[in-house]
């Protein structure tokens, strides 16, 4: 088996499993309901509705095709459900949540409108995911090969004490 693994991958299977759908069932469905099957819809409307099937190392759903090739799960949603998107636009998610499939959460913009949205957005965000500021002290900003990456410092201490942690483990 080639890939990384992803442990949301067997979401979708497990959820199958605990609903009574054999996987040979799946197979013999239309490729719209195998496709509604990998959808986690919330209790309001206007919610996210995420993506429980595989996923790649960004975070994006991956459909198949059947071709045997891949998509971006969003975009497959998307045509199915409003219609078609130019090839030369992508879809950019509003919500900012790279695993949410819902229509009214998706965009389509140039690559240009959808980079520099991307950039306004993570370049102002003012809170890191586990709540430590990021900005100050605690911002270490890493020169890239054509931009900056910002790091929270607190992370990556806590980040290298468990490393250290696990190697004297081991």
């Amino acid at each position: 088996m080639t890939g990384t693994w992803n442990p949301d991958h067997g979401r979708a299977y497990r959820e199958r499993k605990r609903l009574g759908i054999p996987s040979s069932y799946i197979a013999t469905l239309p490729w719209a309901e195998r496709l509604e099957l990998k959808i986690q819809r919330p209790e309001e409307p206007a919610g996210c509705w995420i993506w429980t099937g595989a996923k790649d190392w960004r975070g994006y759903g991956i459909a198949g095709t059947a071709n045997h090739g891949s998509t971006t799960a969003h975009r497959d949603v998307y045509q199915h459900l409003v219609g078609p998107v130019p090839d030369d636009l992508e879809l950019d998610h509003l919500c900012r949540v790279r695993a949410c499939v819902n229509p009214a959460h998706l965009e389509i913009v140039t690559h240009q409108e959808n980079s520099r949205r991307a950039s306004h957005w993570w370049g102002k965000k003012a809170d890191y995911k586990y709540g430590h500021p990021l900005s100050g002290d605690n911002v270490r900003v890493i020169p890239r090969g054509n931009g900056t990456k910002r790091e929270c410092r607190e992370c990556r201490r806590r980040y290298g004490r468990e490393y250290r942690a696990r190697r004297v483990a081991s």
